[in-house]
Parts: C-alpha cells; structure tokens; sequence
C-alpha cells in the first residue's frame, strides 16, 4: 500500500498508507536508554523510567493475566472487567435475538471474566484465545476453554470446524492483526449460517499514534471503518449496527512527564491535520454471516 505520511512518535514510527490504515514499526532504542545505568539508582530518574523506559513485550506482557486471575480465585473480584459483558450484550442483544444457547469464541479474551458471565446469559460454551501460552490454563481454570493463538503465525481453522459456531467476539484486539483479510475469511468460514462477528476497535487516528506512543507493546496495525466493513463483506459478513463507544483526547490520562516527553512529537504529528483527530475514538461494529 502506497505510503502517505510517515509520523514519528516516542517508541514508534507509524506509517500513514493512502488507504488511511496505520502500520507501526518499532523503534529500536529509546531516549532514555541513553541515560548512564548508574543514574537509575536515583528515586526521581527510576520512576520516569518505569514511565518511559523499556516495558515487557508481547507474551511476556500478557503473562500479568495469570496473576490477574489468581487473585480472581481469591477475591472473587472481577476488576475492571466487571459487567463488560453487560455491556456489550446490550448493544447486540437485540440484534441476535437468542432462541436458544449459543456457541461461541472470544478471540484475545483474556483474562476470561467476559466468557465467565457470557456462561451466565445463554451461552452454552464460549471459548477463549489468549496470546501467552502460560495464560491459556490459567483460564481454563476457570473452567472455560481456552487456547493459545497469535493473530499472525497461527489460523483458526487448526482448531474449529467449519460451521461450528453461533457467534464470535474481538473486542479490542484487531489492531494487532496485520492480515485482516485472512482473519475475517477465516471468522466467517468457522460461523453457521446467520451466525454473528462482534469487534470493537479505535478507527485509525493520530491521536491513537499519541495516546500510545510510551508503550511497547501496543497495536501494530489501525483500521479504518471503511477497511473493516470492506473486508467483511469480501468474507460474507454483512454489517447489522455499528455502537459509539465513547472517545478521549489523546493525552488523557497522561502524566505530566510524559507530556512533556511527547511536547517535540505531537506537535508535528497534528500540524496539517482535523481537531477530531486529536481523539481517540472506539466503536463496536455486529455483522452477521449471509
């Protein structure tokens, strides 16, 4: 895809195609690791380290779910997770018009607690995918299914049958699939007939680019509303709504440091650009197979 822009952010460089995707490449060191190792031993410079510093990477990060879900286990406090699947049960509810127990998977649903209400409101079963090999058994142990799989080396066609499930879910979890085209295929050949896709996302945007710009591992890929629904419908999947999830400034949330770290980047990054772009904003989009 022809490249329209290239914007420079704190970790990342992110790549602006003509089609309005974003695609992020990692930088390889950061300005702090420049810093003497001995300064690190000083309180002030260790906590603007553990803020701007280098951070756990792919499986090693989303190894902390197991550790969410063992305090889960003694708790019995959902977090932040509580009543997620409420939430969007609501919205598609009334779409889906339950009849009878349904099937389903959760792609990235760690750390399982939306599957364990989903199994409280007419779900016979609802399997979960998670990106760690260690997290899998961890949700398993909450008596859901569970399976390591990773959006770009493995297919879900190694693990479901075709025409096997009533619905699927992926919430928050495109961004990191480079391959959408293949993914959808894939989601919709393992869907019944009239069966139903759920994802939620943060449509390409600047402010996506600078709201993440001190994480490590973050999303590799924005897509465009357009893209998404565009893809799906190669796939057989037909839009049925789309929900507003809310939207924030891009520096939401931040600390003063790292606004200030992020002063020399977004300065360029929103120069010849809409006032929308400098927020985030997330949608939920339901398609349902033809």
């Amino acid at each position: 895809m022809p490249t329209k822009a290239i914007h420079d952010t704190y970790k990342s460089i992110w790549i602006e195609e003509e089609n309005g995707c974003y695609t992020r490449h990692q930088k390889p060191s950061y300005a702090l690791d420049l810093a003497p190792r001995i300064a690190f031993k000083i309180p002030k410079v260790r906590n603007i380290a553990s803020m701007l510093g280098r951070k756990s990477q792919g499986e090693d990060f989303y190894r902390y779910y197991s550790e969410i879900i063992l305090n889960y286990q003694k708790t019995g406090d959902l977090g932040k997770w509580n009543g997620e699947f409420d939430r969007v049960y609501k919205q598609i509810n009334d779409k889906i018009l339950l009849t009878r127990p349904l099937e389903g998977l959760d792609i990235s649903g760690e750390p399982g607690f939306f599957a364990k209400e989903a199994l409280n409101c007419n779900f016979a079963k609802l399997c979960v995918t998670s990106f760690a090999d260690t997290v899998a058994p961890s949700i398993s142990s909450l008596g859901i299914k569970s399976l390591k799989f990773d959006f770009n080396s493995d297919s879900l066609l190694s693990y479901f049958s075709t025409n096997a499930l009533d619905i699927v879910f992926a919430r928050y979890c495109i961004g990191f699939c480079l391959n959408l085209d293949k993914l959808l295929a894939e989601i919709s050949s393992i869907l019944k007939h009239q069966g139903f896709f759920y994802t939620s996302f943060s449509p390409a945007s600047r402010a996506v680019c600078a709201r993440w710009m001190f994480d490590d591992y973050t999303y590799l890929k924005q897509w465009t509303v357009s893209i998404v629904e565009n893809s799906a419908n190669q796939a057989g999947l037909i839009l049925v709504d789309t929900f507003d999830e809310g939207s924030f400034k891009w520096d939401s949330g931040l600390s003063a440091i790292q606004k200030f770290f992020s002063r020399q980047y977004v300065k360029n990054l929103f120069r010849d650009c809409s006032q929308n772009e400098l927020y985030q904003h997330n949608i939920g989009m339901l398609f349902r197979k033809a």
